[in-house]
């Protein structure tokens, strides 16, 4: 358990050091602050200098939040992928699929660090169950989407339309 955003932050940059080949994060909420956008910049910047792939859920109201976007251009050009959702968990982190972090209080000044190999492939399961429900966004020329009904999702404004990616789900249970 790590208290204090200090020590959380210092015990997510050594996994972030340590880490080899995948970063899993879940960042629910809108957009992000600027000193927060940093602060994940840094830490991005390192993973993907090192080829390690990233892949990242948001809700969808990040995508008309113009830091986040501009975060999301930046980290595109290594192995990053980014998907939204209309609603997440709570934050989450996982490295190599051998450590996790997850908030241990409402108000994000305690998280645990998880190691035990059962509790660490549970999340990454929700992970991945929650990944393949999101939208993917912020690759390549847009798509016109069929409708907002059938995704699920709102209309995104005109604004995002020149940014993100709009493409369609695979059936359940497809590759």
């Amino acid at each position: 358990m790590h208290e204090g955003i200090e020590r959380i932050n210092t015990a997510i940059e050594r996994a972030t050091a340590d880490c080899r080949h995948e970063v899993l994060t879940v960042q629910p909420g809108g957009g992000r602050s600027e000193n927060v956008l940093g602060i994940a910049l840094k830490r991005g910047q390192a993973v993907i200098d090192r080829g390690i792939s990233m892949r990242t859920l948001y809700q969808h109201t990040v995508r008309h939040s113009q830091g986040t976007l501009a975060y999301a251009e930046i980290m595109a050009k290594g192995k990053v992928e980014i998907r939204t959702l209309e609603e997440l968990i709570e934050r989450l982190m996982i490295f190599d699929r051998e450590v996790a972090f997850i908030p241990a209080r409402d108000d994000r000044q305690v998280a645990l660090e998880l190691r035990h190999p059962a509790l660490v492939d549970y999340l990454v399961k929700v992970f991945e169950q929650l990944w393949r429900r999101a939208v993917p966004s912020w690759r390549s020329r847009p798509t016109r989407p069929r409708s907002t009904a059938s995704r699920g999702c709102s209309a995104p404004s005109p604004s995002f339309w020149s940014r993100a990616t709009w493409t369609r789900r695979s059936p359940a249970g497809s590759a």
